[in-house]
């Protein structure tokens, strides 16, 4: 298909408004522990936590991703939230199937922002739900493919998702705008054998991408920072809803490459927390 440049400038130039554009991630949820959690990073210069974790502890959480929702929290020319975050507050606080959260979310009646022009928003977005009754379900927008296709004029990337189990722990990984191996090695690292709780698994998977032998991760940092991503996050809460764990660039910057302070941070609060008993675990189980 051929665009206009004219279309084409008009796509760049919106893209530039929403932050999230070209993100991983993965949200998990543990009902041994009753812990919610997600690590991911995104070559953004602004918060992708802020922008992309959306939980309820005790019940469960969402990831935002690829043109996400209008918030105010992040996004200073908006002056009330979608009212995506509203309902998926709701659902997640009423144990709502995850499945049937993404339905009503991604239904064009509640989410009529427009992208640009008569694009509908919704096309272009990208969520991760899970819960600690131990079900996920995850959406790509129809439209993403081609929009980043348009941006990143035809250089390869992929946009997916996938769900999955291992012993207790229920899981969501998303990417959008990334490298062809990075979801998948972000689902293979989680399951894997030798993390003793759900905060390792988190940052093994956060940590098994950004310290590949072959680059992979947000294409666009590729050429920036020569990283996977810019903006690094991890975040697990407990069942009373107090942190595990939170840690986050303060300061992201797309041309710097953050894992190293990032990774130090996590051993310094690795050696505070060190692991509990290890527990057996089932085999992993994708669906």
């Amino acid at each position: 298909m051929k665009y206009s440049s004219t279309l084409l400038s008009a796509l760049i130039l919106a893209s530039q408004s929403y932050t999230a554009l070209g993100t991983f991630t993965i949200a998990a949820a543990d009902s041994s522990t009753g812990q919610v959690g997600a690590s991911g990073s995104s070559c953004v210069s602004g918060s992708l936590y802020t922008v992309a974790y959306h939980s309820i502890p005790n019940h469960g959480l969402c990831m935002t991703q690829g043109s996400p929702p209008a918030n105010p929290d992040w996004d200073p020319d908006v002056t009330e939230p979608s009212p995506v975050y509203g309902v998926i507050d709701a659902m997640l606080a009423n144990d709502t199937d995850p499945s049937i959260i993404i339905d009503s979310i991604t239904n064009p009646k509640l989410d009529d922002e427009r992208f640009m022009f008569a694009f509908k928003s919704v096309n272009y977005r990208q969520y991760g739900c899970v819960d600690l009754k131990g079900r996920a379900a995850g959406y790509t927008g129809k439209d993403l493919a081609k929009l980043y296709a348009i941006m990143t004029f035809g250089k390869e990337n992929v946009q997916e998702d996938v769900q999955g189990t291992i012993g207790d722990i229920v899981y969501s990984a998303q990417g959008n705008i990334v490298s062809k191996t990075t979801v998948t090695t972000l689902q293979s690292t989680f399951v894997s054998d030798g993390a003793c709780d759900l905060v390792e698994r988190l940052y093994n998977s956060l940590a098994a991408v950004f310290e590949s032998q072959e680059l992979i991760g947000d294409i666009r940092c590729f050429d920036d920072n020569n990283a996977a991503g810019s903006s690094v996050f991890i975040h697990v809460d407990n069942a009373d809803g107090s942190e595990v764990i939170s840690i986050q660039n303060r300061d992201p910057n797309t041309s710097v490459n953050p894992w190293e302070e990032f990774k130090g941070e996590y051993e310094a609060w690795r050696e505070d927390n060190p692991c509990p008993a290890a527990q057996d675990v089932n085999t992993a189980v994708s669906r």
